[in-house]
């Protein structure tokens, strides 16, 4: 089996690799309860962040079951807690592949690869992540080194991990907290949840529900059709979204966004803004909230159909440039606003003191200026 060696660096272009294509290649997930269970023996690691004779990376890959990453403390050994287990509801033949069931460890350069004993055919995977095959749960207790994970249906969780990780999964959940580095995830259905994480973090998602928390670092968030939800980003935040709701709240570093026919609501928003939106309505609140404007505005917003609806911080005196070709333009009273059809534009300035420059621009959408 092929190892990817570009690592963390290439979190977000697994879905070209092989291994990708076959875990990605079916999408079938049901319930499964656990009818039978058996626990391997533990198994002892050579994995380390600082003896260089010993692997320096994980890389973890299985169809069905669970990854859970725990931080060795200083001194512990590193070992690997494995169990199968055979859902419910299992077709009788099955029994005799679930018996036969194992995991493999083994070394490739500085890399530990922990992988399910299956045969290297796209068949075999196929067959290993349907409905009613053997799960195989990982529990991982090492010191905190690259890791990569490729999962089908399940779980992957860690608390604590202090180094990069890139992770993907077709459905099931990513639970990632208090942990550094540069978290890459990639998930197509289920739920993504990040908090209390120092570094970049990148998620890539078709219709999962997204949460990022706490993030002291960059976030960028591309979710096709699924909501999406940041709070308390000391970062500059990227969102993109299709058709999934984007909400943002608390935001320090500044705010990039490209919109579909979905909702965006941001509040207590700091730093340049830049955006665009089809058909979805865009709400901006900037500063925060109930006190004065602290540096200038700097917010450029286009759209095609969808309203743009933003209030400014607290005095501020920004210049409005607004302009539509077949919409309407609000503003506050003190701003003069051409009325009738057709193309209409504003250059005003806000009756506060701190400055700034405000641009919207639409089609057919309407501008509001709160």
């Amino acid at each position: 089996m092929r190892i990817d060696q570009t690592g963390v660096c290439g979190a977000l272009s697994f879905g070209t690799s092989r291994v990708s294509a076959l875990l990605f290649a079916l999408f079938i997930a049901q319930p499964a309860f656990a009818a039978r269970e058996v626990r391997f023996k533990e198994f002892p690691l050579e994995l380390s962040a600082t003896d260089t004779t010993k692997p320096s990376r994980l890389y973890v890959i299985g169809m069905r079951g669970s990854v859970r990453l725990i931080p060795a403390v200083p001194g512990k050994a590193p070992v690997v807690r494995a169990r199968k287990v055979q859902p419910d509801g299992a077709r009788d033949q099955s029994a005799e592949v679930f018996d036969s069931f194992s995991y493999a460890v083994r070394k490739d350069g500085s890399v530990l690869v922990i992988e399910p004993k299956v045969g290297s055919t796209q068949s075999d995977w196929l067959a290993g992540v349907a409905p009613g095959q053997p799960e195989l749960h990982l529990e991982i207790e090492a010191p905190s080194v690259p890791t990569e994970i490729h999962l089908h249906t399940g779980s992957i969780q860690t608390v604590g991990w202090k180094a990069p990780i890139t992770a993907s999964l077709q459905d099931g959940s990513v639970k990632m907290s208090d942990g550094e580095g540069l978290l890459a995830l990639s998930v197509f259905k289920g739920e993504v949840r990040v908090e209390k994480w120092k570094g970049r973090v990148q998620v890539e998602s078709h219709a999962a529900k997204v949460f990022t928390q706490t993030i002291d670092g960059d976030v960028l968030v591309n979710n096709f059709s699924g909501e999406s939800t940041s709070t308390a980003i000391k970062g500059h935040s990227t969102l993109k979204a299709k058709t999934g709701s984007s909400t943002v709240t608390k935001l320090e570093g500044g705010l990039e966004f490209l919109n579909g026919r979905g909702g965006l609501a941001a509040t207590q928003i700091q730093g340049v803004v830049r955006g665009q939106t089809d058909d979805g309505a865009v709400s901006l609140a900037l500063g925060t909230e109930g006190k004065e404007a602290q540096g200038e505005s700097d917010v450029v917003v286009e759209s095609q159909d969808g309203s743009v609806s933003i209030k400014p911080p607290v005095g501020s005196g920004a210049l409005l440039r607004l302009s539509t070709d077949e919409g309407t333009l609000l503003a506050p009273e003190s701003i003069a606003i051409p009325r009738g059809s057709g193309p209409k534009s504003v250059s005003a300035r806000l009756a506060g003191t701190t400055r700034g420059t405000i641009v919207v621009r639409s089609k057919r959408g309407v501008i509001r200026i709160r």
